[in-house]
């Protein structure tokens, strides 16, 4: 990647789309394994809540309806995803690791939400799932050479397009959203997606606000400034945003099976959401060379290692 003024985390080793280094992948071998337990805790999780009658019986009808589209899509989408990613990137495949991080903060994001789940018997799953979801997550990145994976990317690659759509989708969310939050905080009222679903307060407000908003701004002005996380954070909320949306729409099957009820307009920008990241994701990883990625563990901690 060409050094630049600008942009001080440019690295010096390589014009961007050079290969990596051949090397090992060790510094990430932990987050590897406890990916092979997170699939289990999942499989196990997704398998009861779709499997065994009146898990969510405790939830509304429209909670429960939205924790088993998330179940089903859990299990027959993101747990392949998790298997095929780990099993390529531990072979040295950057494109799969961009799709395996995807997949932990998709499952991370998800088990968040244990905290709108009535008390059931996967209590403890649920905890395990979220913990180990996103530990892994965060030993990941810290072990991750962002710069190095940054220059497996070409000048070919859709820097301006993929950020403009994190931005549409993180303005589109965030407008939503305030548009249900606002005038219930003039009138003293309370939104009615909080009333369906029997929570104390806005629980998917906070997560969406508080947390993927943002994020989809910050990866945006991070790619867009070729910065080496902004590359990273674009794959990965990629992926997240293909498997949330495919989770919204069988959500809604579910709910229309239970009652007749649906999103109504709102499938469309479901679908939109899911076929347009996965459309933005090919199209991202196709310009990247997928070189062996065993050098992109942390250069710091590798020089401790010889320490």
């Amino acid at each position: 990647m060409a050094v630049s003024a600008a942009h001080p985390h440019a690295t010096t080793s390589a014009p961007r789309g050079a290969p990596a280094i051949p090397g090992t992948t060790t510094r990430l071998t932990s987050a590897f394994h406890a990916s092979v337990l997170i699939g289990l805790l999942l499989a196990v999780a997704t398998g009861v809540g779709l499997f065994v009658p009146g898990i969510y019986k405790a939830d509304t009808a429209f909670a429960a309806a939205a924790f088993r589209g998330t179940d089903l899509v859990s299990l027959v989408v993101a747990l392949p995803t998790l298997a095929g990613s780990l099993f390529l990137a531990r072979r040295g495949s950057g494109r799969a690791l961009l799709v395996w991080l995807g997949t932990l903060a998709y499952v991370t994001y998800t088990y968040l939400y244990s905290f709108a789940i009535v008390w059931n018997q996967l209590f403890l799953v649920y905890v395990a799932l979220l913990s180990l979801s996103g530990f892994t997550l965060v030993r990941a990145l810290t072990a991750l050479d962002a710069n190095q994976l940054a220059d497996q990317f070409t000048d070919r690659t859709p820097v301006r397009t993929v950020s403009t759509f994190l931005w549409v989708i993180g303005a589109i969310l965030g407008l939503m959203e305030l548009a249900q939050v606002v005038p219930a905080l003039l009138t003293g009222d309370v939104p009615d997606i909080v009333v369906k679903t029997g929570h104390p307060t806005g629980i998917i407000y906070i997560l969406d606000l508080g947390l993927v908003v943002p994020l989809l701004v910050l990866a945006g002005r991070w790619l867009r400034a070729r910065r080496p996380w902004g590359y990273v954070a674009a794959g990965t909320l990629l992926v997240k945003g293909i498997a949330v949306g495919l989770g919204l729409l069988s959500s809604n099957l579910f709910a229309y099976l239970d009652n007749g009820h649906t999103d109504g307009p709102l499938l469309g920008l479901w679908a939109l959401i899911a076929t347009a990241s996965l459309l933005m994701l090919l199209r991202y990883l196709r310009t990247m060379h997928d070189q062996p990625i065993g050098s992109l563990a942390n250069s710091a901690e590798r020089g401790h290692e010889r320490n």
